[in-house]
């Protein structure tokens, strides 16, 4: 996966096979700033970000290169009335857990599909 976010949002819009003026129309940007983001000279604002992720048929964690799991345990913190500092090393030592777990599921080694109750 390539490590920017514009070099993200360009491999997304090639692999779709459109250029940036059509993917800008899809995403409600203008052309100036899906070429800025593109060239990483712009950092999509979150507006742009759900735009462009729904344009290009991707996450918007994918786009800005955080996991699903990241994004929702990052979107908790500041819910929470705990200073950050404090919950840093604990949410780091998390994200690697539920990472390695994924990673377990990813080579088949634990089952994917969710638990169900009857």
């Amino acid at each position: 996966m390539p490590s920017t976010i514009g070099l993200r949002v360009r491999m997304f819009r090639e692999n779709l096979g459109i250029n940036q003026h059509e993917a800008s129309l899809r995403a409600g940007v203008s052309q100036l700033s899906w070429s800025s983001i593109e060239g990483d000279l712009k950092t999509p604002s979150a507006g742009e970000a759900l735009g462009i992720s729904r344009a290009l048929g991707v996450t918007i964690g994918t786009i800005t290169g955080m996991s699903a799991i990241r994004e929702r345990v990052v979107a908790q913190v500041p819910a929470l009335e705990i200073d950050e500092a404090d919950l840093e090393p604990i949410r780091e030592e998390m994200l690697s857990l539920l990472e390695s777990a994924a990673e377990l599921v990813d080579k088949g080694y634990l089952d994917r599909r969710p638990n169900q109750h009857s």
